[in-house]
């Protein structure tokens, strides 16, 4: 019995990790989702800012003392990027910074004179959680300040906003669902009904008839199209119930991101359902794409700050360059009524991407629906 027993998990082991699927499915996707839910919680915590100190003295060395060291179990209320004013400022205005305290050159000479000393905070209101955050920490800095060093002195904080009114956090979180349902509805519509002629065994009989596999290709994307507006639709009168997104400051150019959203999905839902002919690996690997796209270029300003010096350079470069996140941004821009310029060169950028994603799905698909050696 016992014999039987390890001679058939050995035989169940040895399929299982011959099996590139195994990996996929059972390794892969649980890291993947480790790191970006391990990730979020770290940024949820730490803020980044970046300090143009134009002062010198033991008041200004108090304060970024404390915002040095202020924080609780989870880590750190900030990380100071630089305190050099130049690079501060070249930080914030080339938007890889977030927010920017300017501690004024006469700010150590008011206080020691008894006057008011005044900070500046300038910060990139796309996202109220964010403006929150520096609002609540930087004066729960200049209480401890006050606490610990100078009971008497008088800080006050001056803030300036990017735009007139802060993106609510609600609204920011729905325009990157939005790009989420869309991504996911695309690629999974799409690759599913792909897969479903292999695992049918219908595959070669539509691809041998005179009009060949584009009949095929152009009846998935147009049943997986009708599909995601059905989701889309659902998910835009969810978002306004739940959290009162605008639709109706949506203009044609915000339909025109969704779509090019929907072709790019589309594309990526091809090429995977040609590639793994199965279903089973295709919704995890779908999900994957979409969870990621949701966190990287749908929440890119929370990780933006992270940009400098650090292990998640690479990830706020890569959102930056990826068009999806101004496709994104652009959404939400228009639903609060924001004068925004539409994003040509990502639009530019997403035809590209998405014409190389469909010469690769259609090598990939010309080869597996070649039949030569059988089905």
């Amino acid at each position: 019995m016992l014999s039987a027993l390890l001679s058939l998990t050995k035989k169940d082991a040895l399929q299982s990790f011959r099996n590139p699927l195994f990996f996929v499915i059972s390794i892969l996707v649980p890291l993947i989702f480790v790191a970006l839910y391990a990730f979020m919680v770290h940024v949820s915590t730490t803020n980044p800012i970046v300090i143009a100190n134009h002062s010198e003295g033991k008041y200004s060395d108090h304060l970024l003392e404390i915002m040095e060291t202020m924080g609780v179990t989870d880590g750190k209320y900030y990380e100071i990027k630089t305190v050099e004013p130049e690079k501060a400022y070249q930080l914030y205005k080339t938007n890889q910074a977030i927010a920017l305290l300017d501690i004024p050159a006469n700010f150590d000479d008011n206080l020691a004179t008894g006057k008011q000393g005044l900070l500046d905070l300038q910060v990139m209101n796309m996202n109220s959680d964010d403006v929150k955050n520096f609002q609540i920490r930087l004066d729960h800095a200049i209480y401890l300040y006050q606490q610990q060093y100078h009971p008497n002195e008088s800080i006050d904080m001056v803030e300036y906003r990017a735009f007139e009114e802060d993106i609510p956090i609600k609204h920011y979180l729905a325009a990157a669902l939005l790009m989420f349902t869309v991504l996911y509805s695309g690629m999974v519509n799409t690759g599913v009904l792909l897969t479903k002629e292999w695992e049918d065994r219908t595959a070669k009989s539509l691809v041998l008839t005179p009009l060949g596999y584009v009949p095929l290709i152009a009846s998935k994307w147009t049943t997986a199209f009708i599909q995601t507006i059905l989701s889309t639709g659902i998910t835009l009168w969810i978002l306004n119930l739940l959290l009162g997104f605008p639709i109706a400051q949506l203009n044609g150019f915000v339909w025109l991101n969704l779509l090019l959203l929907f072709i790019y999905s589309a594309a990526i839902g091809t090429l995977l359902g040609v590639w793994f002919q199965q279903s089973l690996p295709l919704i995890p690997i779908s999900v994957i794409i979409a969870v990621g796209h949701f966190f990287v270029n749908g929440y890119e300003s929370y990780i933006r700050g992270f940009a400098h010096n650090n292990a998640v350079e690479w990830l706020w470069k890569l959102a930056g360059w990826f068009p999806i996140s101004a496709l994104t941004d652009y959404i939400r821009f228009t639903a609060e009524s924001i004068n925004s310029l539409y994003p040509w060169m990502a639009f530019s950028a997403m035809c590209i991407i998405i014409f190389f994603l469909l010469i690769f799905a259609a090598y990939q698909l010309h080869r597996n629906l070649s039949f030569t050696q059988g089905q």
